[in-house]
């Protein structure tokens, strides 16, 4: 663990590397013919936070940050009637995005006077036919609503039309907090070193701006490495590596008659700052 590492993300940097030197001993599932490491597993996983105005925002996969307020997932849904009718509120969600684990689904409604919640959780990849047939089997008096090249659609009988129903999509925290991270064609006792890089394949990760400080202190920076039961493995060279940057004062010289300001450029250089840990 690397913990609370103060950096100014408001003014001073904007984007920093990271990485670390990674050999894996025991604990981990392997192709028995090829002896590599099977990622499907999530074997390896590991946490980077920055704490900043008492909130917490986590990077993810994909190199954002995010938090539990901020969280969503792929998949969409909208809420419907059967027109002009209303024999039942149709639960509509798109036949091409998959579930994603981590992904979480809460479908609520009145019905025959009582508010019913229907809280679901993906731990696996989730194809819309599954996650479908698992809203039906869960959700009393419904049944697939028609079918279309870009749609499903689960009918729920007996509803009421309240302005209370409704469908709430989210990330379970442990989804929110760690990434998964995966070295092709990696063996045990193989050594590699890791550069984190979101989806698109920038390993430049910039910092999230969230403006000034409210109580005058710097943002806190964090990684986690977590190891499994059984697991065991050996980390080096952890590092937050940053831009190369200068910092800028300015003073001012206020007399009786006038008021005379003087800008100076300190070149105090930060250079390129960044914390190695040699674990």
């Amino acid at each position: 663990m690397i913990d609370n590492i103060p950096v100014d993300s408001n003014i001073l940097f904007k984007r920093f590397l990271l990485g670390f030197t990674f050999m894996p001993l025991f604990g981990f599932t392997f192709n028995n013919q090829t002896g590599f490491i099977d990622w499907n597993t999530n074997p390896l996983k590991i946490s980077v936070s920055f704490i900043f105005n008492n909130k917490t925002w986590y990077l993810n996969e994909f190199g954002y940050w995010w938090n539990e307020d901020t969280a969503t997932i792929v998949q969409k849904f909208t809420l419907g009637w059967d027109l002009p009718a209303k024999s039942y509120l149709k639960v509509i969600f798109s036949s091409t995005l998959f579930f994603n684990p981590g992904d979480t689904v809460e479908i609520s409604f009145l019905r025959n006077g009582v508010v019913e919640n229907h809280p679901f959780t993906f731990d696996t990849l989730t194809t819309p036919e599954e996650a479908l047939t698992r809203f039906l089997n869960e959700i009393p008096n419904s049944q697939e609503y028609g079918a279309g090249a870009q749609y499903k659609a689960l009918g729920i009988y007996d509803v009421s039309d309240v302005p209370e129903n409704y469908v709430k999509t989210g990330k379970t925290l442990e989804s929110i907090k760690k990434i998964n991270i995966s070295v092709d064609s990696l063996k045990i006792n193989d050594i590699a070193t890791v550069v984190f890089s979101g989806k698109g394949g920038n390993s430049e990760i910039l910092l999230p701006d969230m403006g000034p400080s409210l109580d005058g202190n710097n943002g806190l920076m964090n990684i986690q490495f977590f190891v499994k039961p059984g697991q065991e493995y050996v980390l080096d060279d952890a590092y937050f590596r940053f831009e190369q940057n200068n910092e800028v004062f300015k003073s001012s010289l206020e007399t009786v008659k006038k008021t005379n300001i003087e800008k100076k450029s300190l070149n105090i250089s930060s250079s390129f700052t960044g914390f190695m840990l040699s674990i």
